[in-house]
């Protein structure tokens, strides 16, 4: 597996067209919805000279099977979304984009993590449990604030 790593929140054309149908799709309502995120939460611009916006893509075989999105924005990273291709699931790919993620924002001086879920299911609980892990192991001298179903996790 390959991660690339684009400072932006939205890929060109030719990327996305080496997505799998799957990942496009869910790229695009993803997108779709943080850019609505942006109008209804920061109606006057949400960016500044300091916000920063990272997307990293995992590719198998030239074929884009998972991305993680993620944007810095005063000196805090906001960990938002990663998608993996549900043929390309339990192979450490969300994992390997998690864990690139927080080292790209420590590569950038931060260690200040932001993660949103507003709602409960298995897979977000897992989520949340690696992310404890993650803050309480790994990356022990970083905070990571967890919102989950309306309640506030600061580890670390």
């Amino acid at each position: 597996m390959q991660l690339k790593h684009i400072k932006s929140l939205q890929l060109s054309k030719a990327i996305v067209s080496k997505m799998t149908m799957e990942v496009r799709n869910e790229y695009e309502l993803f997108l779709e919805n943080q850019l609505m995120f942006f109008r209804d939460f920061f109606p006057t611009g949400y960016e500044s000279l300091d916000d920063t916006h990272n997307i990293l893509l995992a590719i198998v075989e030239g074929e884009i099977v998972a991305f993680r999105y993620f944007y810095f924005h005063n000196r805090v990273c906001e960990l938002f979304n990663t998608y993996v291709d549900s043929a390309n699931r339990r192979q450490s790919i969300a994992t390997q984009l998690i864990e690139d993620s927080i080292h790209i924002s420590h590569q950038n001086r931060l260690n200040k993590f932001v993660i949103r879920m507003a709602s409960e299911n298995a897979e977000r609980t897992g989520l949340y449990h690696k992310y404890k892990v993650l803050g309480n192991h790994k990356f022990n001298t970083s905070q990571f604030t967890i919102y989950y179903a309306g309640k506030e996790a600061v580890i670390g």
